[in-house]
C-alpha cells in the first residue's frame, strides 16, 4: 500500500510522463533553408552546384541519421522504382531508352557541420533504392537547433520522361537538388520517385545564384533580381530568392519568351506571367486564363499568399501538366478549354499544396481531390459543357444521370475494380490512381459540400486555408475546421467512406400515400451508412422538397415522411446524384405505382438517365451464308456505365431465309465482399440462325449457353477467372424417308465447359 507521500509522487511523475507523451505528439514542423549556387551546362547537358544547407530542428527529438532524397538518380537505374512503376502501367519509353536519354547524379559529396560524412542507399523491402541516401550523423541534430549541411553536385540532365529534363528546346529543371525527406511525428519519409505519385517537402527560404547561358530566357519559382544580374562571356549571373516554399523548380531555354502582367487582390498586386515557346501564339489568352484562376482560387479559399505566378507552356502533346511553387508547366497543345482548366488546375495547386503541404504521397485525396473539385467548379463557371465531359453530340441533350468522368467512377463501383481513396499512392494502379484520388473525391467533395451547404463549406475551407497555410496539414485537420464550422460529425466521411471500397447502395422500396403526402421506404442494401438526402419534384420537375437524413443500417429498412402532395417524383440524392451502385431504385414517380416510372426508347442510346426505364435501340445489320442479309434491332437496357444486371436482345430478319434470326444475353453481376474475389456473374446467352437451305426447307441452329464465372482479379490490369458454361444445342438435320422424300429432323446435345 502506498504511503500518502508516495500517492502524491506517483501523481506527479504520471502527470509530468503524461505531459511528455502529449508534448511529443504536439506538432512540429522542420525548416530547411537553401543557399546555391548552380551552373548550367548546355553543351553537355550537366547541372553542377554547390548547396549551404540549414536545417532546423523543431522537433523534440535527437536525430541520429538523415533521409536525403536524390530524385534524378531515379532516371539512373531500370531497376529504379519510377521505372518499374512507368513498366507496370505500360509506358515502356524510359525502360527502352539508350543510356544518352538516362540521367543522375555523377558526383554528389555531403558535408556535416564541416566534416565529410559518408552516404548509403536507402533499403524498401530489400531493394535498394537508387533516389534514396541515408546519413548516418556522427553528432545528432539536437531538437531546436540548426546545423550545416554542405553538398556538391554535379548531374546529367535526363531527357524528360516524366516532370523534369530536357526535351524540345526546353530544360525543365524540378526535383534537381538534393532535398531531405520530411520528419514529423510519424517519423522519416523518405519515397523513392514515382510517376504517379507525389510529394511531401519541408518549408524553407532559397537563395539562388543561377549561372545559364546568356541566350537563355528564364522563370522559376521565386524572384529574380534583375538588378544583380552579371554578364560574362561564359553567360550571365541570375540572382534569385523565394521565401517560405516547399520547393524551388526553373525552366530555361533560348527559344522561349516570356510575357509579363498582374493582378490586384484586396491591394495585393500578383505578378502573372506566360512562357512560351517563341512560335507559341497563345500567351494572351493563357494570361487571361491565370489571372482569373487566381482571382477565383483566392475567393474561394483564400489570398495568393506569393508575389507571382508563372504559367510555362510546352509543346508536348500528353495534356497534362505539373505544379511547383509559383510556377506551373503545361501542355498547350489542345483546345481553349482544356488549356484553361489545366491553368486553374495547377495553379491551384498553390493552395493545395504549395501552401497547404500535405503529405500527397500518403494522402493524394488531401490536394488533387479538392483541387479538382475547385476546378470543376472554375469550368462550371465559364463553360457550358466540360471539355473533359465530351459525348457524341446525338447524347449531348439527352438527360443523363452522371458526368462522362462520373460514368467511369460508377463502371468501376458497379465492376468491383475501384480502390479505396484513402490508400498510399504506391497502392494504386493508374488507373484508380487517377479515379479515386482525383473525380471519386472531386465529387465526394461536391457531395460533403451539398451535404453541409455551399456557404459553409467555403467558410469551412477558407478557415483551414487560414489555420493550416504553410503547414503539413493532415485529414483529421480538413474534418476539423469543417466540422467547427458547421457544428456537424463527419467521421461518417473522414473516417469510414474515404477508407473503404465498399458500396452506397441505398433504394426505394415503396411509395405509400397519406393524407399529408408519401411514406417512403428506404432500405440500405449496401454496407456503408452515409447521410442523404430525400428530394421530391412536381408535375414540371420543380424541386420542391429537400430534407437529410441518417442512413438505415445495413439491410434495414426506414420510412421517411415526405409532407407534400404535388410531389410527382421522390428520388434519394435528386440534386446531387451520388456514388450508389444502382441508382436505378433510388427513383419512384407518384403516378407510377406499378412501373415505378415511365419506359422511354432511346434510338441510337444514351448515357444513363434512372429517371426513366431506359431502353437503348440501335439498328442492327447481320449477315451469313443462309439467312443472307439480315435487317433489325440491337435492343439493350446497358451502354455505359454498365448495369450489375443487363441484357439485350438482336431480333433480326433475314432477307434470304424469310425467318427471324439473331441472339440475346441476359446477365447478372453479384459484387463479392471478401478480399480476394471480386463478382460472380451469372448469365444467359441464346442464339438462333439458319445454316443450310434445301429445296424449300431451311434448317435452324439453335443454342441456349447458361453460365456462371467467377471473378477472382481486383484492380483493373490484372484479370483471373473460373467460368463454368453448358452449351444446349439443338441443331436440324436433313434426313430422308423411306421413300426418298425429304423430312427435317433435329440433334440435341450438351458440352459443358470450364475455363480458368
Amino acid at each position: 500500500m502506498f504511503s500518502a507521500f508516495k500517492q502524491v509522487m506517483f501523481l506527479l511523475v504520471f502527470q509530468f510522463a503524461l505531459q511528455g507523451t502529449v508534448y511529443a505528439q504536439s506538432y512540429f514542423q522542420q525548416r530547411t533553408d537553401y543557399k546555391i549556387k548552380a551552373t548550367l551546362d548546355t553543351l553537355d547537358k550537366t547541372l553542377t552546384g554547390d548547396i549551404v544547407l540549414s536545417y532546423t530542428n523543431n522537433s523534440p527529438d535527437n536525430l541520429n541519421e538523415i533521409y536525403f532524397h536524390v530524385w534524378w538518380n531515379a532516371y539512373s537505374d531500370k531497376r529504379s522504382a519510377y521505372a518499374q512503376q512507368t513498366l507496370e502501367s505500360g509506358d515502356r519509353d524510359f525502360f527502352f531508352s539508350n543510356p544518352e536519354e538516362m540521367g543522375g547524379y555523377t558526383e554528389l559529396d555531403f558535408k556535416y557541420q564541416g566534416k565529410t560524412v559518408t552516404q548509403k542507399p536507402h533499403i524498401i523491402d530489400g531493394q535498394s533504392q537508387p533516389d534514396i541516401v541515408v546519413i548516418d550523423l556522427v553528432q545528432p541534430i539536437k531538437p531546436n537547433s540548426t546545423v550545416e549541411f554542405k553538398i556538391h553536385f554535379k548531374s546529367k540532365i535526363p531527357y524528360a520522361f516524366s516532370r523534369a529534363g530536357y526535351r524540345d528546346q526546353l530544360y525543365r529543371m524540378a526535383q534537381w537538388y538534393p532535398k531531405p525527406a520530411v520528419y514529423d511525428n510519424n517519423g522519416w519519409h523518405p519515397m523513392p520517385y514515382l510517376s504517379f505519385g507525389e510529394y511531401y517537402s519541408e518549408f524553407g527560404d532559397y537563395d539562388i545564384e543561377l549561372h545559364i547561358p546568356a541566350s537563355h530566357s528564364i522563370e522559376s519559382t521565386g524572384i529574380i533580381d534583375e538588378s544583380r544580374t552579371e554578364y560574362s562571356s561564359s553567360g550571365k549571373l541570375l540572382h534569385i530568392s523565394a521565401e517560405n516554399v516547399i520547393d524551388f523548380a526553373w525552366f530555361s531555354s533560348e527559344y522561349y519568351l516570356p510575357y509579363r502582367g498582374s493582378v490586384s487582390i484586396e491591394d495585393e498586386n500578383i505578378g502573372v506571367n506566360i512562357f512560351v515557346h517563341e512560335d507559341n501564339d497563345k500567351w494572351e489568352e493563357m494570361m487571361v486564363f491565370a489571372k482569373r484562376s487566381v482571382e477565383f482560387y483566392s475567393d474561394e479559399v483564400g489570398l495568393y499568399p506569393y508575389p507571382k505566378v508563372t504559367v510555362v507552356a510546352e509543346h508536348s502533346g500528353n495534356g497534362s501538366g505539373m505544379e511547383y511553387p509559383m510556377i506551373t508547366l503545361i501542355d498547350s497543345d489542345n483546345t481553349t478549354q482544356v488549356i484553361d482548366h489545366l491553368i486553374a488546375h495547377e495553379i491551384g495547386h498553390n493552395w493545395f499544396q504549395a501552401v497547404l503541404a500535405s503529405d500527397e504521397r500518403r494522402y493524394t485525396w488531401m490536394d488533387e481531390g479538392i483541387n479538382t473539385y475547385y476546378e470543376e467548379k472554375y469550368i462550371d463557371q465559364h463553360y457550358k459543357y466540360a471539355t473533359y465531359d465530351e459525348i457524341p453530340d446525338l447524347w449531348r441533350d439527352k438527360n443523363r444521370d452522371y458526368s462522362l468522368l462520373q460514368s467511369a467512377i460508377i463502371n468501376l463501383e458497379r465492376t468491383n475494380r475501384n480502390a479505396v481513396i484513402d490508400m498510399h499512392s504506391k497502392d494504386f494502379d493508374v488507373v484508380n490512381f487517377i479515379s479515386m484520388n482525383y473525380e471519386k473525391m472531386a465529387w465526394s467533395y461536391k457531395y460533403l459540400a451539398h451535404f453541409l451547404g455551399e456557404d459553409t463549406f467555403k467558410k469551412g475551407m477558407q478557415l483551414y486555408f487560414k489555420d493550416w497555410q504553410f503547414k503539413h496539414p493532415a485529414p483529421v485537420d480538413i474534418q476539423s475546421s469543417l466540422e467547427q464550422v458547421s457544428g456537424k460529425n463527419l467521421d461518417w466521411f473522414f473516417n469510414e467512406y474515404i477508407k473503404t471500397k465498399d458500396h452506397i447502395d441505398l433504394s426505394i422500396k415503396k411509395l405509400k400515400s397519406n393524407d399529408s403526402g408519401y411514406d417512403v421506404l428506404i432500405k440500405n442494401n449496401g454496407s456503408l451508412t452515409i447521410p442523404y438526402a430525400i428530394t421530391a419534384y412536381d408535375e414540371q420537375g420543380t424541386l420542391i422538397y429537400e430534407v437529410w437524413h441518417d442512413s438505415p443500417q445495413p439491410n434495414s429498412i426506414q420510412t421517411i415522411n415526405v409532407p407534400n402532395t404535388e410531389a410527382k417524383k421522390i428520388a434519394i440524392n435528386g440534386e446531387v446524384k451520388f456514388v450508389d451502385v444502382q441508382y436505378s431504385d433510388n427513383v419512384k414517380y407518384t403516378n407510377k405505382p406499378i412501373t415505378g416510372k415511365p419506359l422511354k426508347l432511346n434510338f441510337l442510346g444514351g448515357l444513363e438517365n434512372n429517371d426513366v426505364h431506359s431502353i437503348d435501340v440501335f439498328p442492327s445489320i447481320l449477315y451469313n451464308e443462309y439467312d443472307g442479309l439480315m435487317l433489325g434491332a440491337s435492343i439493350t437496357n446497358a451502354v455505359f456505365p454498365i448495369k450489375n444486371t443487363r441484357w439485350f436482345v438482336t431480333p433480326n430478319y433475314g432477307l434470304s431465309s424469310g425467318r427471324i434470326s439473331g441472339n440475346f444475353k441476359i446477365e447478372k453481376d453479384i459484387l463479392a465482399k471478401q478480399s480476394n474475389l471480386r463478382k460472380w456473374t451469372i448469365g444467359l446467352f441464346g442464339q438462333t440462325f439458319s445454316y443450310r437451305e434445301f429445296q424449300d426447307l431451311n434448317l435452324t441452329y439453335q443454342k441456349l449457353t447458361p453460365e456462371v464465372t467467377l471473378h477472382m482479379s481486383q484492380g483493373v490490369f490484372r484479370n483471373s477467372f473460373l467460368q463454368y458454361k453448358i452449351h444446349i444445342i439443338n441443331q436440324d438435320f436433313l434426313d430422308f424417308d423411306f421413300e426418298g422424300n425429304p423430312f427435317i429432323d433435329s440433334d440435341f446435345s450438351i458440352i459443358h465447359q470450364l475455363n480458368y
